[in-house]
């Protein structure tokens, strides 16, 4: 499958006492953009759980943080499926600041854009539930074929 990518800004919300971004919330970016891949591939979380009866849920997450993100920072938030099991899949998320202009920078030698910057790394495994009971259950099969075909 290929690399979803999202974009979002820091807002002054999304930071912590010292002007960073607060740990927690690239775990929600990330979220964000896993929805948001999913809508890509055509499936709103809300029809899986009507049509299907299926909750998508993190079973595990690994998140490496690498350097952090600051208020005003744009934010490209990568998602990438890496397994497919009956039950549950995986995918490789990252947190990368964005070219920005040289004057957002107090860069006046280069007089270039800096480069992108991979802040934060994340692996997650989502589970799929059954609504009613809360017990894994397969993954619906319109949207098995979907995550399993070739791009």
């Amino acid at each position: 499958m290929h690399e979803f990518k999202w974009t979002v800004r820091v807002y002054h919300e999304d930071t912590d006492g010292g002007g960073i971004v607060y740990y927690a919330n690239y775990l929600k970016f990330m979220e964000r953009a896993r929805t948001e891949y999913l809508r890509e591939l055509g499936f709103e979380q809300t029809d899986l759980l009507e049509q299907h009866r299926c909750l998508i849920v993190v079973k595990h997450v690994e998140v490496d943080y690498i350097r952090p993100a600051v208020f005003n920072d744009q934010l490209l938030v990568t998602c990438e499926l890496t397994s497919v099991q009956r039950a549950s899949f995986c995918v490789r998320q990252q947190v990368i600041r964005v070219d920005k202009p040289p004057e957002q920078h107090n860069n006046e030698e280069s007089g270039s854009c800096l480069p992108d910057v991979l802040l934060v790394e994340g692996h997650v495994r989502l589970a799929t539930l059954a609504a009613d009971t809360m017990a894994a259950s397969r993954i619906p099969q319109p949207l098995l074929n979907v995550i399993r075909s070739p791009d």
